[in-house]
């Protein structure tokens, strides 16, 4: 499997579904760190124990970290999710799904959000 802009831009060109799910993802990924960032550094920054900008620096610093630790089992999890479901082979239905999902993520972030619910997604 080739990883590579020109193979994903083959790809979105012969399923313009999979275009909009990566869409979905980056939006997913932008209501998940918009409202988790700040909960993850409320206390420290309203207890004084740090400084804004400390508390920033550390949230990034460690968020970045997360996220390479997690490529190392991010195809595990993947293929067990997708074990746990049979989509027949279809893979249209399984992008359909999956862009069923980040739509749930973003409006249930931005729904929380805008009600003031702390939340993890």
């Amino acid at each position: 499997m080739e990883a590579s802009i020109f193979a994903v831009l083959s790809a979105v060109a012969s399923d313009p579904i999979l275009g909009l799910i990566i869409l979905l993802c980056l939006g997913a990924t932008v209501v998940n760190g918009a409202t988790d960032a700040p909960n993850a550094i409320a206390t420290v920054v309203g207890t004084r124990a740090m400084s804004p900008t400390a508390a920033i620096v550390m949230a990034a610093v460690c968020n970045f970290i997360g996220l390479v630790l997690i490529t190392a089992v991010s195809t595990a999890v993947a293929s067990t999710i997708f074990g746990m479901v049979d989509f027949g082979g279809d893979n249209h239905a399984a992008l359909v799904a999956l862009a069923a999902a980040m739509v749930a993520i973003i409006v249930w972030g931005v729904v929380a959000w805008a009600f003031g619910l702390p939340t993890s997604q």
